[in-house]
């Protein structure tokens, strides 16, 4: 049987949740995945699972600590890692996964999986950057690279959910006039016990949310992805899928295989100092200086890295094998 040999920890017998962490929704690791009766296993192209811990590999925390992590419970969460009964003498096998919006995560030398992390300040220590996932109703359109039929500059369809996104918004309507520029942006997120609550609408709405959505970005040269309660956001992922330019904030975001992947050569990447002021005369600038040619260069280069690195069917498979590149895990194999 082939696999990395994993010991996973059990909630009731090894650990549980008190206090604080009693009232988090915790939701499975994404090393677990269905199995044909509907339940959740460990990934068996992955790991072996195994009872005794001498005989392991790698200890596998079995819940995403993200939202602990976002409520502000990052002492309790620490204090439960560090005393899992295996993890003293241990704590560079342990994986510990942290889908969270916030930078801050765990400050324990564990193999970490994170989705935001900056490049200064907390977490200090290493991280494999993780990814979001292309929703559905945007995996349902194929990218298209017809841009000299382009009706927009750029766009932003979304939420208010951080002052930069404002910024980024307000400095191309004010200061950068010759741009052609979709906006639709509502203030529907609101913050109560450190999580966050996003407002709900009916599925047909929805619907028609999504598809003006993705219309909208087809219809643009470049897409704005300014941060929003995180540093990194779907927006970029979903503006790579569909063959457009994502316009990114702040050089201090660290996005996945930074190593591998050369993002400027399809993004436009702008200082978060002063959005209000620059961000919108400097896409300006740089737009006039890009030839129909250049930029379709840029939107086809965008979707083949997206395929390349961010397709589904691979996620777990490049996660830890860039964990053992990262930490030294044992490499998962073919």
């Amino acid at each position: 049987m082939g696999g990395i040999a994993c010991f996973c920890y059990r909630e009731g017998i090894d650990f549980a949740f008190q206090g604080d962490l009693a009232r988090v929704n915790f939701a499975p690791s994404p090393f677990f995945v269905p199995d044909g009766r509907g339940l959740l296993v460990l990934d068996p192209s992955l790991f072996r699972p195994v009872q005794d811990p001498s005989r392991a590999d790698v200890f596998l925390f079995p819940f995403d600590i993200g939202t602990a992590i976002d409520a502000g419970f990052r002492d309790a969460i620490e204090a439960l890692i560090a005393d899992l009964p295996f993890f003293p003498g241990r704590a560079e096998r342990h994986i510990i996964v942290d889908i969270a919006d916030s930078p801050q995560s765990v400050r324990l030398d564990v193999a970490l999986f994170k989705m935001s992390v900056m490049r200064s300040g907390d977490p200090a220590g290493k991280a494999v950057v993780l990814w979001y996932d292309v929703p559905p109703h945007v995996l349902a359109r194929r990218p298209t690279f017809d841009i000299e039929h382009a009706e927009y500059d750029t766009c932003f369809i979304g939420t208010y959910s951080h002052v930069a996104r404002l910024a980024a918004v307000h400095s191309v309507r004010r200061h950068a006039p010759t741009l052609r520029f979709y906006e639709k942006g509502e203030h529907n997120i609101t913050v109560r016990d450190g999580f966050f609550y996003t407002a709900r609408h009916d599925a047909h709405e929805t619907a028609v949310r999504q598809r003006r959505y993705v219309h909208t970005i087809q219809r643009s040269l470049t897409v704005l992805c300014p941060p929003g309660v995180g540093p990194q956001s779907v927006r970029m992922y979903e503006t790579m899928y569909l063959g457009r330019i994502p316009v990114l904030f702040d050089y201090d975001v660290a996005y996945p295989f930074e190593d591998r992947i050369d993002y400027r050569a399809f993004t436009l990447m702008l200082p978060q100092d002063d959005m209000l002021g620059t961000a919108g005369p400097m896409l300006e600038e740089w737009l006039r200086g890009q030839s129909t040619d250049r930029l379709r260069e840029r939107c086809a280069l965008a979707a083949k890295t997206w395929r390349n690195w961010f397709a589904k069917p691979d996620r777990l498979r490049l996660m830890l094998e860039e964990g053992a590149r990262v930490f030294g895990l044992p490499h998962p194999g073919r």
